[in-house]
């Protein structure tokens, strides 16, 4: 049974957006020379060694079951091999701009997916009106104009698009596995994920013939450790707690983190409407956090006054 989201809860919903939000430059820097595939394998492996030596750290066993292998599978799949894969490439024509609006349909469809197929994270007023107020945020911060690159490059969008409902899913599908530690759940993830990606990668793209500079490699380091292994963690970890609606949302503030990424490492100005959007999208996470019957029980004391 999930509970409600609290304030530690909220710090990691944060520090999990930011981490993605700082993905997004390292991907661009990779994709100029690497294969998308092999941005995606490589940032899964180096995950997977990441959170293996976390579990080992923490004393913890890897999950047991075939049963429940096979579901991390199809969680690693949505999670990870897909819509990496789909990001990257994408990220090769598309500005970074349009491909946050449309990331920002996941929040939503996980909204409908976890209405529809679970029995804690329903679909509520505040919900609803907390993702919308997120959504505009996201307009706030990346500008309305980016939307005038919409319909140009169709097969491109729709790959975001697709990688965003893919989150939505994998969510939904690490809500069954409630019982099991996240640790666990996040080794066994990425585990999956480099049986999956290793193969189509070394048929796709053939890495062995990849020639990239230093930095290149240090992105997909990068990438490997921090938005990968570490704020992996720290998703299935809030997922398990807090549902994967609330989890969802981080993605309204991954574009903030990003301009605010900009202003800090490569000393660009702060525009007053990162900080309206940023304000936004807490409002709207806030409003997501708000227990339906007590709105009901306000709004009828009103009303009887």
């Amino acid at each position: 049974m999930i509970r409600r989201p609290t304030a530690p809860d909220l710090a990691l919903l944060a520090l999990m957006a930011a981490m993605w939000g700082s993905s997004f430059l390292a991907i661009k820097l990779a994709v100029e020379t690497l294969a998308p595939a092999t941005v995606a394998a490589g940032r899964i492996v180096i995950g997977a060694v990441v959170v293996l030596l976390v579990l080992g750290l923490r004393g913890q066993r890897l999950p047991r079951g075939l049963r429940r292998w096979w579901r991390l599978a199809w969680i690693a799949l949505f999670n990870m091999a897909l819509p990496f894969y789909l990001i990257s490439w994408a990220e090769q024509t598309i500005d970074s701009g349009l491909a946050a609006i449309l990331m920002a349909t996941s929040p939503l469809t996980t909204l409908l997916l976890s209405h529809a197929l679970t029995h804690d994270d329903r679909l509520s007023g505040p919900k609803l009106a907390g993702v919308a107020l997120g959504f505009a945020g996201v307009l706030v911060v990346v500008g309305v104009q980016a939307l005038a690159g919409l319909g140009a490059n169709v097969v491109a969008q729709l790959a975001v698009v697709g990688a965003a409902a893919c989150y939505a899913i994998s969510g939904v599908l690490a809500r069954k596995l409630h019982d099991q530690d996240s640790g666990s759940v996040t080794t066994g993830v990425l585990l999956c994920g480099t049986i999956l990606a290793v193969p189509a990668c070394l048929w796709i793209d053939r890495p062995w013939t990849a020639v990239a500079d230093p930095d290149v490699w240090l992105a997909v380091l990068y990438l490997g450790v921090v938005p990968t292994g570490l704020a992996y963690l720290i998703r299935f970890h809030l997922i398990a707690r807090c549902g994967a609606s609330f989890v969802a949302m981080s993605g309204y503030l991954v574009p903030v983190f990003g301009v605010l990424l900009g202003v800090a490492l490569l000393g660009e100005a702060l525009p007053a409407a990162a900080l309206l959007a940023l304000a936004m999208i807490l409002a709207g996470i806030n409003l997501t956090r708000l227990d339906p019957s007590r709105v009901r029980r306000l709004l009828s004391f009103g009303r009887s006054r």
